[in-house]
């Protein structure tokens, strides 16, 4: 009987049941959009990283590097599996043309490499090592759609010309967050072309099952190898990868759950509509003697059918949607191996869907319990008066904080001073150099050229700190005029004498230190005292390398 209520009250108000089907199919839409995109995602990102053979730690170095130490290194070090060194060259990217369009003003570091020889491979796009033969040059896949690219277009480097033979996944430098770009030569188009940049290494570990990544960077560090650039785990370049695309999909996922309030706010009124149309027959019901369990099982069993269609319908529009929506992060990532999870993970999300609409309607019940068979009969009723005010308020509050997030966001970063609440200080141009006679040359040119108002050379080098357990950290110091281009302190002020110097905060941290307190560096005969928590600033004089 409970069945041919709920079905007879379908068919009563198709209109109301389609606007039920409709907002339920919407918020399983988004929200199964959001599950197929994550599962993607990471498969993808996984499976690229396992087909490539990613590092377990990259070290990079600005310069040349001595390979018999590396290689004694590595034989002395049980955590180590197996190790290699991989020449970056360094382009300068004025003199890069990808077809008609210069790089001139790409962030990114543009650099020639050949393929590696153990693992991090470079593959194409059916997940292959590609051969590459001389005066052909393989391009990162994402410049493809970025600067119109196809197979036979012509890259430029200087006077020299290379013919783009295809397009490679980097699963290292793969996403656009990251600051480096791999382009794939042969050894003797990488020979012929050693003049036009600047020689850089990539120092490559593979570690024994169970060995640390941060034990091992200090056992590293003590040995005294080279290690004048970024220190780069596994988990740092998967990390890497998920943030690029995975904030467009967290975004999808606050949009999902704004729909989904928006959705169970007008279900809630579709409900209390209908109570108010069938408030005689209720009360007649109860007056019959039929139980008020009954009554809201008629309604439960009602909002049950109408699920099924909507979670359906969302399922099959998620399933549609997903197409486009997967075309970039498989051009990056390629295509994900086939899983369980995914289907599971959609499945979860409409059954998270349909549980909150019963829970949801099965709350705005409570009113229907409420009532007596005489108030049904004789008396009107505004069913669910308070409860409605707080969900539209709290709708509004959520929707209100989707609109404000990105736009304060945009404001904090595009805000001039933005940049020196990080540790740099807020000037228009800032070139990173590689070697000291370079920033000598370009000091000489700055202090003639009347366009330049202002500029300061700040020299940074590596530096370890003793931590209390014995052991060392590894510190980029920079040193120079810091009142030129002042950055913005947490606690405390810029270093202003000889025995100072600033921590970042999560150097701080890691130091437990607090300004006043005392640091001694290996490299300084006097301990120094932390007057400030923002990145480090000690001023003492090392081996350069400059930034302006």
């Amino acid at each position: 009987m409970i069945s041919r209520l709920a079905f007879s009250g379908i068919r009563r108000q198709p209109l109301a049941s389609l606007a039920s089907v409709f907002f339920i199919a919407a918020s399983t839409t988004l929200l199964a959009l959001t599950a197929l995109l994550s599962c993607q995602l990471y498969g993808s990102i996984d499976s690229l990283m396992d087909q490539a053979q990613v590092p377990d730690i990259l070290q990079m170095h600005a310069g040349s590097v001595d390979e018999q130490d590396i290689k004694d290194f590595a034989d002395r070090c049980p955590q180590i599996a197996g190790w290699q060194i991989s020449s970056f060259l360094n382009l300068n990217n004025p003199a890069v043309r990808l077809k008609d369009q210069s790089l001139a003003g790409s962030t990114q570091d543009n650099g020639l490499v050949i393929q590696p020889e153990h693992f991090d491979f470079l593959l194409d796009l059916s997940g292959s090592k590609p051969e590459v033969q001389p005066g052909e040059v393989y391009v990162p896949v994402a410049y493809r759609g970025l600067y119109d690219l196809k197979a036979g277009d012509i890259m430029t480097i200087g006077s020299d010309s290379l013919i783009i033979a295809g397009f490679i996944r980097d699963a290292q430098m793969n996403a656009m967050m990251c600051s480096s770009k791999r382009f794939l030569v042969h050894p003797q188009t990488l020979k012929r072309l050693q003049d036009a940049g600047v020689q850089e290494t990539l120092i490559e570990f593979m570690l024994a099952d169970g060995a640390s990544p941060s034990q091992f960077r200090r056992t590293y560090e003590d040995a005294g190898l080279p290690a004048s650039g970024p220190f780069i785990d596994r988990s740092l370049i998967r990390m890497m990868n998920v943030l690029s695309d995975g904030t467009v999909i967290f975004l999808l996922f606050l949009v999902s759950l704004a729909v989904l309030a928006i959705s169970l706010l007008c279900i809630r009124y579709i409900l209390f509509l209908q109570l108010e149309q069938d408030r005689q027959q209720t009360g007649m019901m109860k007056a019959l003697g039929i139980s008020r369990k009954a009554v809201r099982q008629i309604y439960l069993v009602h909002y049950a059918l109408l699920t099924v269609p909507g979670i359906l319908a969302g399922l099959l529009a998620a399933l549609i949607l997903q197409r486009p929506l997967l075309k970039q992060l498989r051009e990056l990532y390629g295509t994900a191996p086939d899983s369980s999870a995914v289907p599971l993970a959609c499945l979860l999300a409409a059954s998270v869907i349909a549980l909150i609409v019963l829970i949801s309607v099965r709350l705005s019940l409570h009113s229907l319990d409420r009532q007596s068979p005489l108030d049904a009969l004789r008396n009107p009723q505004t069913f669910g008066r308070s409860g409605t005010r707080f969900m539209s308020a709290a709708v509004c509050a959520g929707c209100t904080f989707l609109v404000l997030v990105p736009l304060f966001l945009s404001h904090t970063l595009s805000s001039p001073g933005f940049v020196t609440s990080m540790g740099i200080g807020n000037a228009q141009l800032r070139l990173d150099l590689q070697s000291a006679p370079t920033a000598d040359s370009l000091s000489e040119r700055l202090q003639k050229d009347d366009r330049v108002q202002r500029w300061t050379l700040l020299k940074t080098y590596g530096e370890s700190a003793r931590l209390k357990d014995g052991s060392s950290l590894s510190l980029p110091v920079e040193t120079g005029d810091l009142e030129a281009f002042p950055v913005t302190c947490d606690k405390g002020s810029l270093p202003r004498q000889q025995n100072e110097l600033a921590l970042s905060v999560l150097a701080a941290r890691e130091l437990d230190l607090e300004p006043g307190d005392i640091l001694r560096l290996e490299g300084q005969s006097e301990p120094l005292s932390s007057p400030a928590c923002i990145p480090t600033s000690p001023t003492a004089e090392k081996p350069p390398r400059p930034c302006i």
